[in-house]
């Protein structure tokens, strides 16, 4: 319906009360510190969008009776898989060892892209987090800091209750399997590492 319908194609949700723990897994997880699986690639792109920033949109956009497509995600500027994980560490101040596994050896573990470590998509798909949003920016789409949405999606995350059960990421106990594992072949080499 040109002309009558605003469509706003919302990258992955970030912030309080996203259901889906895409990105709530990340500052929960490094905020719990020590070693930490990290997907392959460090810098691969990767995108998302705080809600409220979307919401804020969508409502000024209806407001001003704007019509159109358009890809409302984030962050304003490109940000790579070793940028985000840094800047949960800056923003936590917690220290994490990352072990950038590589795809083969995670595929051996049956670590599952966006699910067991989410934000992570397979080299193949990475256009999916490298959409361009300048129409959305040219419309007035403003982001608050990452770290701020990093800071509230924690602290957030840490007052639900203990029986929540996580809808995306790693339970400590397998993630430390999977470290264990990744050693023994770093030292061994029976699995490819790139």
């Amino acid at each position: 319906m040109p002309g009558r319908v605003l469509s706003a194609r919302g990258g992955p949700i970030a912030g309080p009360y996203d259901p889906t723990d895409r990105f709530t897994y990340w500052p929960v997880r490094v905020a719990r510190g020590g070693d930490m699986l990290a997907p392959p690639m460090p810098h691969a792109a990767v995108q998302f969008i705080d809600g409220r920033d979307l919401a804020q949109w969508v409502i000024c956009m209806a407001e001003h009776k704007k019509t159109g497509v358009y890809n409302v995600t984030g962050p304003e500027e490109p940000l790579t898989f070793d940028q985000f994980l840094h800047a949960c560490q800056e923003t936590i101040g917690n220290d994490v060892t990352l072990s950038w596994a590589s795809p083969a050896f995670l595929a051996e573990q049956h670590v599952k892209p966006w699910r067991d470590l989410p934000l992570w998509v397979p080299e193949e798909v990475q256009g999916m987090l490298q959409i361009d949003m300048t129409k959305s920016t040219a419309d007035g789409l403003t982001f608050r800091p990452l770290s701020e949405t990093i800071n509230d999606t924690l602290t957030w995350a840490q007052h639900r209750p203990d029986t929540y059960v996580w809808q995306a990421g790693l339970t400590p106990e397998r993630e430390a399997r999977i470290l264990a594992q990744w050693r023994r072949a770093e030292r061994s080499n029976s699995i490819p590492l790139v």
